[in-house]
C-alpha cells in the first residue's frame, strides 16, 4: 500500500475517535450513571451541585417525588415534552423513563430520569457537566411538577 491511502485512512481514524471524544467531553454522550440500580432504584446524585434526586438524603440534592400512579408514568412523560423547554424522550420501559433537556445557548445537556413505584414517582435530575447548575434541575422537575398536578392531583 502506497503511502498516501495510509495518511487518508489515519486521518479518517483520528477524525472518528476525535468526534467521540468530543462528544464524551461536551457531554453529548449519556453518561454510565444513567438507569437503575441493581435493586431497581435510580442511581445516586454525585457530590457536585448540579444535581436534585427524590431519594436523596441531603438537602442540596433532596426533592420531593411527584405524586402520581405508576400508571400515570406516560402521561406525566408526554406532558414533560409538551412542557418542558427543549425536551425529548430517549427511553421508556418497565416503569422508567429518561429524557434529556438541552440548554438553549450552548445546548448542554442535562438528564431527566423518572421510576414509577407504588403511589409516587422518583425523579432524578442531573446536568452532564460542569459542578454547579445553579439551580436549573431542581426548576425543572418542579416546573413538571406544577405542569403534571391535573394528572396526579
Amino acid at each position: 500500500m502506497s503511502r498516501w491511502p495510509r495518511v487518508l485512512i489515519g486521518l479518517i481514524i483520528v477524525a472518528v475517535v476525535g468526534v467521540g471524544a468530543v462528544r464524551i467531553v461536551t457531554g453529548l454522550m449519556p453518561p454510565p450513571t444513567l438507569g437503575l440500580t441493581e435493586e431497581g432504584e435510580l442511581r445516586p446524585c454525585p457530590d457536585s451541585d448540579n444535581c436534585v434526586h427524590s431519594a436523596a438524603a441531603d438537602e442540596r440534592h433532596a426533592i420531593d417525588p411527584l405524586a402520581c400512579d405508576m400508571d400515570d408514568l406516560d402521561r406525566v412523560v408526554d406532558r414533560a415534552v409538551a412542557t418542558l423547554d427543549r425536551t425529548s424522550l430517549e427511553t421508556v420501559e418497565d416503569g422508567y423513563a429518561h429524557l434529556e433537556a438541552r440548554s438553549l445557548l450552548f445546548g448542554f445537556v442535562d438528564d431527566l430520569e423518572l421510576h414509577a413505584t407504588l403511589g409516587r414517582i422518583e425523579v432524578r435530575s442531573a446536568a452532564r457537566l460542569g459542578e454547579n447548575d445553579r439551580g436549573v434541575n431542581r426548576e425543572r422537575v418542579e416546573e413538571l411538577r406544577t405542569s403534571v398536578r391535573d394528572i396526579c392531583g
